[in-house]
């Protein structure tokens, strides 16, 4: 009798009461679900999987090169490159899939002038093609010029070492405060880039149309 009620404490304790990381781990599911449902419906639950492994992919990337002498994967183009053409790409033949030819209403203005409609159809146009390279540069660009930030205020610490005690510290305390900014600005472009995916899957899925 003893041992089934340890047994049954143990279980209770760990599948029934959830530990801090489950609910952390709880959070952010629920999180991004609203996040996707809010942006592009109910019917992007389906493809929830996949906007919650971009999520924490781009997330981890973005953490990993906060490590000393890390790689970071985010950094550079051809990678975030790679992550926003397939995005958009994928996007449009899902268009197609789920909306046929009415897909192509996107591209179509309303309630405009006929004479001016030809030259909205193509402002549309580059706009929806400039998508993924939007997606691409705004990750590269913001993770890049956090890290070179980083990278020469680091290196000024080193010389300042030699050279005044107070202005080291002064400069220390402006990298440490930097480094927070940065472990804030890695979510956020996670955030951002989930987000403009669920609009962009939004357009796919929902017909303008109707």
């Amino acid at each position: 009798m003893l041992w089934a009620c340890i047994n049954f404490f143990f279980y209770f304790k760990l599948y029934i009461i959830p530990t801090s990381f489950q609910l952390f781990l709880a959070f952010i599911y629920k999180f991004i679900l609203l996040l996707l449902i809010e942006q592009a419906g109910l019917k992007s639950v389906n493809f929830f999987v996949f906007i919650f492994t971009l999520f924490f992919f781009i997330l981890f990337s973005n953490f990993i090169g906060l490590i000393p002498f890390a790689f970071t994967l985010t950094s550079h183009i051809l990678v975030t490159f790679s992550l926003g053409l397939p995005i958009i790409i994928g996007l449009t033949l899902l268009g197609f899939s789920m909306q046929g030819i009415h897909f192509l209403d996107l591209f179509m203005p309303k309630d405009v002038n006929k004479i001016i409609v030809p030259l909205l159809i193509i402002i549309e146009i580059v706009s929806y093609i400039s998508r993924g390279f939007s997606l691409s540069i705004r990750l590269f660009a913001n993770i890049m010029s956090g890290h070179t930030l980083l990278n020469i205020l680091s290196s000024f610490i080193f010389m300042l070492f030699t050279v005044n005690k107070l202005l080291l510290i002064i400069t220390f305390l402006v990298v440490f405060a930097i480094c927070i900014l940065e472990i804030a600005l890695a979510f956020l472009q996670a955030y951002v880039f989930a987000v403009l995916t669920s609009i962009y899957l939004s357009d796919s899925l929902n017909s303008v149309a109707h």
